[in-house]
């Protein structure tokens, strides 16, 4: 295989100002070529802006004695300035195309069948526009734009759209229902909250009020203890029945309070009985009986939950001193 050697060369690095008639001259009578082409320098690149040449030889051996000759070879511009011009092989060994070819269609449309056809349709005479009525026209128009927007229908339509029209009033209908119901169920809820709030002020205005009775009674009871006279009677029930809540539990204590201190009291008196008949029989003089206020009282004064506990608990140590 024979390798075509390379014969495009490059002239670059020459003084900007100069010119194609200038170079040709200093280069004087150049070996047999077939192209030159000559390129000013870009002033938009200055002070780095430099003239080139191209240059395709015929032969190799033209190429080697052009690079002997001038490779290095020194140029000065007009404010003498020094360039070394540099010779190399051309990056591409392409050269423009000379003379182009020649278009055999140019020319030859007027004998064209096609073209002849067009021509005489378009130079023919013209048929007259008929008029038309304005009115008319417009009457059609809104007719077919009616007719347009009428909506489409067929027995498939009929259908899908009966069950959409049926589904939707279902839809509607289970909706009020259910609003109903919550309406109802929250009216349900309000009446309870109202009767449950009406319940609580009437068991708190019953139990104040039988907390006043009980307050009284005790009053009395203490009164009558101290005259010596001891009221029994405990706190009935009212004819309403049992009370719940606060109410119940307070009375359950005060019972068993009132059970407790009876309780104490008769087993105070039998001791003072006992130790009574002991001191008249020894000495032949009634042993003084001591007030028994020690334990009870402590026992009395443990539980602090009623402030009348140790006005109840005074009473009774006074009445046995009597």
């Amino acid at each position: 295989m024979v390798v075509k050697q390379q014969t495009k060369v490059t002239i670059r690095r020459l003084p900007p100002d100069l010119t194609e008639p200038e170079l040709k001259e200093i280069l004087g009578q150049l070996p047999p070529h077939d192209y030159f082409k000559f390129h000013k320098a870009d002033a938009s690149l200055a002070p780095a802006h430099t003239t080139r040449a191209y240059i395709k030889f015929v032969s190799f051996e033209d190429v080697i004695e052009f690079r002997d000759n001038f490779d290095g070879r020194i140029f000065e511009d007009k404010r003498g300035h020094k360039y070394m011009a540099q010779i190399e092989l051309a990056i591409s060994s392409l050269i423009p195309r000379g003379k182009q070819r020649d278009d055999r269609h140019c020319g030859t449309i007027e004998d064209d069948e096609d073209f002849k056809e067009f021509k005489e349709a378009y130079e023919a005479d013209k048929p007259e526009v008929q008029q038309i009525n304005i009115e008319e026209y417009l009457k059609e128009a809104a007719a077919k734009e009616e007719e347009r927007k009428k909506p489409m229908t067929t027995p498939l339509i009929d259908f899908v759209r009966a069950k959409k029209k049926t589904k939707r009033r279902d839809k509607d209908e289970k909706r009020k229902e259910e609003r109903k119901k919550r309406r109802d169920e929250e009216r349900r809820n309000k009446q309870k909250e109202k009767r449950e709030r009406t319940d609580r002020k009437k068991n708190l205005i019953e139990g104040k009020t039988e907390d006043d009775k009980t307050t009284k009674r005790q009053q009395r009871n203490s009164e009558s203890r101290l005259d010596g006279n001891i009221d029994d009677e405990r706190p009935k029930e009212s004819s309403s029945g049992p009370k719940g809540g606060r109410t119940a539990a307070r009375e359950k204590r005060k019972r068993e309070f009132e059970e407790k201190r009876k309780a104490r009291i008769t087993k105070q008196k039998e001791s003072a009985q006992s130790a009574g008949g002991t001191g008249q029989a020894s000495d032949g003089k009634p042993a003084e009986s001591k007030p028994a206020t020690s334990k009870s009282s402590r026992g009395e004064g443990q539980s602090r939950r009623y402030s009348r506990r140790k006005d109840t608990a005074r009473a009774g140590a006074k009445t046995e001193n009597i």
